[in-house]
């Protein structure tokens, strides 16, 4: 960035790692919020600057965020996939369900594919949410997928000990996924479990780890609230 102060791309890049690595959520949406001010007519940055907002907890910024990155490009994966994990942390189910159906309808991907069973999990589709985590389970037969989604899938499904069974392997794997893994609000169950603490602990960090909802990695109690995002 000090070479190029106008590159909207290095600065994404930065306020990624701010939020995810150095969990400064505060910097890392100024950051994110200059990208996109640099490249206003980007998708794909709009799109990042939701993330921000999700992994801070600000679900309905995030909301607002991706739905503007979708209007840009109805086929901007990334806005999917916040808009619909966002809408899944409000407890909005149908909506999040309906969104990864897009998604998945749209791309194909293993990640979408893994959000949708997730959410249908969670939304009480329980037999179509065991019939896409079959057909990620096949799929892995004959292509790469990350375990994290398996990992997802499973957590959708109540499934806390195999997720983090695949959590494990995916740190085998070197799944670049598990670096989102200490700010992500999808992993909330699992913060409080010995095994998942101990996940943290192995993830490479620019920062100790800690539960971004405040405190260190330890049982938690009570519902706590995120850092807030001015």
């Amino acid at each position: 960035m000090q070479l190029n102060p106008s590159g909207a791309f290095a600065r994404t890049n930065w306020s990624v790692f701010l939020a995810s690595m150095k969990l400064d959520f505060e910097r890392a949406t100024l950051e994110a919020v200059q990208a996109q001010a640099l490249d206003p007519l980007s998708p794909g940055i709009c799109g990042h600057v939701g993330w921000i907002y999700y992994w801070a907890r600000q679900f309905g910024p995030a909301i607002r965020q991706c739905r503007r990155a979708l209007e840009m490009d109805t086929r901007c994966l990334t806005g999917y996939y916040i808009l619909g994990l966002s809408q899944l942390a409000e407890g909005q189910l149908g909506e999040s369900v309906a969104t990864f159906e897009t998604a998945a309808a749209t791309h194909g991907d293993s990640l979408s594919l893994s959000y949708l069973a997730s959410a249908c999990g969670l939304a009480g589709q329980r037999q179509r949410a065991e019939s896409l985590l079959a057909e990620l389970e096949c799929r892995s037969k004959s292509q790469c997928v990350p375990a994290t989604c398996l990992a997802a899938a499973h957590l959708g499904l109540g499934n806390f000990q195999i997720a983090l069974d695949c959590l494990e392997r995916a740190l085998e794997e070197h799944d670049t996924h598990l670096l989102m893994l200490r700010v992500s609000p999808r992993w909330d169950p699992l913060r409080h479990d010995p095994r998942f603490i101990d996940l943290l602990r192995k993830l490479p960090s620019a920062a100790e780890p800690s539960d971004p909802r405040g405190g260190r990695n330890q049982p938690l109690r009570g519902r706590l609230v995120g850092p807030r995002v001015k």
